[in-house]
């Protein structure tokens, strides 16, 4: 996105829907896409904006936890401490699904795109009217190709220039 119209929709939204990858670090697991200073800039960041992750995304979230847990052999009773750091950290909203969001996931579902929660992120960051914080540029492509609104999904990238 350019950055100007992104500083245009950063005034007017002050939510981000965070993708699952940009949690993870959190919890101990290294997202190699993701520079460390992007994480670190996430708990500063919760001053300005409210971050905001679907409740439908929980499940996802803890499969990734629970996988690497398997992969590594750590306990998961440790995890309650991360949970409670990152609850501490980083102001974060869970959203209830609406209807209109679970159609257009459904609808994004039915067109192709395999992971079901991308479709869910995608649709609640377009009708909660947040910024869309994402790795996943498959997933913007399969939206381009598709002719979706991609203008509020943003990379880390963009957010860096921005706040910085």
């Amino acid at each position: 996105m350019n950055p100007r119209k992104l500083q245009n929709s950063l005034k007017k939204r002050t939510k981000i829907l965070l993708d699952t990858s940009f949690i993870l670090p959190f919890f101990g697991i290294r997202v190699s896409e993701i520079p460390e200073y992007v994480i670190d800039l996430i708990p500063k960041m919760s001053r300005n904006f409210t971050f905001i992750y679907p409740k439908l995304m929980i499940s996802e979230l803890i499969a990734k936890i629970s996988k690497e847990c398997i992969k590594t052999g750590r306990q998961v009773s440790l995890l309650k401490h991360d949970f409670e750091t990152f609850l501490a950290q980083v102001d974060i909203t869970i959203v209830d699904p609406t209807p209109e969001q679970l159609i257009l996931a459904m609808e994004l579902r039915v067109k192709g795109h395999r992971d079901i929660f991308d479709c869910i992120a995608y649709s609640t960051a377009k009708y909660e009217k947040a910024l869309f914080l994402t790795i996943d540029d498959a997933f913007v492509d399969f939206l381009k190709a598709n002719n979706y609104d991609i203008s509020f999904i943003i990379s880390y990238t963009n957010l860096k220039k921005l706040l910085t």
